[in-house]
């Protein structure tokens, strides 16, 4: 399984960016501000093409204390919601630096909302490495069935408005405005 870290201070795409941890009751966040960008990211969801990284967008990364995925909400420079990207995970945890980490399980979901932040689709992303991982046996039955059940419970509570690492960062966002990095 692959031993996934969110620092994303040596970025490649990104000239320059600042980079702040917190650490919050229940979680830890990552807000990563992107300076200016060499090449874009860009990212087919569906029939539509997203841009996820650009100059001025905004990563928060929120890693739940004790549960199986870790949330990645990308902003455009605006601030505006454009992608959600959760992470399935066997545990996580804090690298002896102090950034988070995550234990992959290879299998994530993906989610678009509205300015509102009301999600209107999902999909599920990665399928093909979740299977070979389970069919090479590097993913155990048992851990690649918490994934599946996991990106299951994740699209539900999407779905319902109710996923509550998406209710962090539009905590943090609401008191940290003035204090963005």
């Amino acid at each position: 399984m692959k031993h996934k870290r969110f620092d994303h201070r040596n970025w490649s795409r990104a000239e320059s960016d600042s980079q702040v941890r917190c650490d919050l009751p229940g979680s830890v966040l990552v807000d990563d501000r992107a300076g200016p960008v060499t090449q874009p990211l860009i990212r087919a969801f569906g029939d539509q093409y997203l841009t996820l990284l650009d100059s001025g967008f905004r990563w928060i990364y929120v890693q739940p204390t004790g549960r199986h995925h870790a949330l990645t909400v990308m902003l455009d420079a605006a601030g505006r919601p454009v992608q959600l990207y959760v992470d399935t995970a066997l545990d996580s945890g804090l690298d002896p630096d102090g950034w988070p980490y995550m234990t992959d399980l290879y299998l994530d979901v993906l989610a678009v909302c509205d300015a509102n932040w009301q999600v209107t689709a999902t999909q599920l992303k990665d399928e093909d490495e979740w299977w070979a991982a389970k069919q090479t046996g590097e993913l155990s039955p048992e851990h690649a069935a918490l994934a599946w059940a996991e990106a299951e419970r994740v699209v539900i509570a999407l779905q319902r408005g109710d996923f509550a690492p998406l209710a962090v960062v539009r905590e943090y966002l609401a008191h940290s405005s003035e204090h963005a990095p």
